[in-house]
């Protein structure tokens, strides 16, 4: 790990990436958060020769890829062959198939994901838990929201990261996302559906919700959400046990996750 910890940065400004953010500094009871230790991003396709050189500055070690083979053939990463990627993916099909889905919200699809995909969830949480504590872990999917933000703030909470933390962080992502990444991103799915967009002034015909779906990181759906979670399995750790993440691993998550 080489990411400059001593004058930390949340958002890290690396061409190619609109939501590249480290997760160190947040309040863990009377603790914090390493710096350095645990990253979240969109995609990495369009990283150009200058952001794989930040890219290899920061020195990350591990890369969780919670894409589709779809969404993987389509934008492949270009990280250094160095650079142990697993891939994890949350979904087998590729996102935009959800987003066509009539009257799907945010709160519909994290719902299916937490219901459904619990074990895809545990199973990224874990290679986090395996890694050492001087290894910088990056996670990310196509906009580093929906599946990465549900990742992270299932590892936030089960580290025992304040609530208004976990859900501010997730928050964050649509200001990092608003402008060039969302209007890419309309029109791509212009090109590839029946959906019919005006990237230019950011507007979906007749498709309530898809604005929300692709761009849009409501605080109050992931509060509700991890209330849910508190609610039906006790808390956001003893959902992640209940599906397949060994107990002995949150501690060993809490110990290199918080200092």
């Amino acid at each position: 790990m080489s990411l400059d910890t001593a004058t930390p940065e949340r958002l890290i400004p690396v061409p190619g990436t609109y939501n590249l953010r480290d997760v160190g500094g947040y309040r863990a009871g009377t603790s914090v958060t390493r710096w350095g230790r645990l990253l979240r991003s969109d995609a990495l396709h369009s990283l150009d020769e200058i952001g794989q050189t930040e890219i290899a500055r920061i020195g990350i070690d591990h890369v969780i890829d919670l894409r589709s083979d779809d969404e993987r053939v389509a934008a492949p990463s270009r990280l250094a062959a160095s650079t142990v990627v697993h891939h994890l993916p949350v979904f087998s099909g590729a996102a935009p198939s959800a987003v066509q889905s009539p009257g799907i919200t945010l709160a519909a699809l994290y719902d299916h994901i937490i219901d459904h995909r619990a074990d895809r969830l545990a199973a990224s949480i874990g290679v986090i838990s395996e890694t050492r504590t001087d290894e910088t872990v990056l996670v990310h999917c196509t906009a580093g929201k929906d599946r990465t933000g549900l990742v992270i703030a299932l590892v936030l909470s089960a580290v025992g990261v304040d609530r208004d933390e976990v859900v501010a962080d997730y928050a964050a992502t649509e200001a990092n996302l608003a402008g060039e990444w969302v209007e890419r991103m309309l029109a791509s799915l212009a090109e590839r559906t029946d959906i019919a967009v005006d990237p230019a002034a950011g507007q979906i015909a007749d498709t309530p919700g898809v604005i929300e779906l692709v761009s849009a990181s409501p605080a109050q759906v992931m509060s509700d959400l991890l209330d849910r979670v508190d609610r039906e399995h006790g808390s956001a750790a003893d959902y992640l046990i209940r599906n397949g993440l060994p107990a002995d691993r949150i501690d060993r998550l809490t110990s290199s996750l918080v200092s």
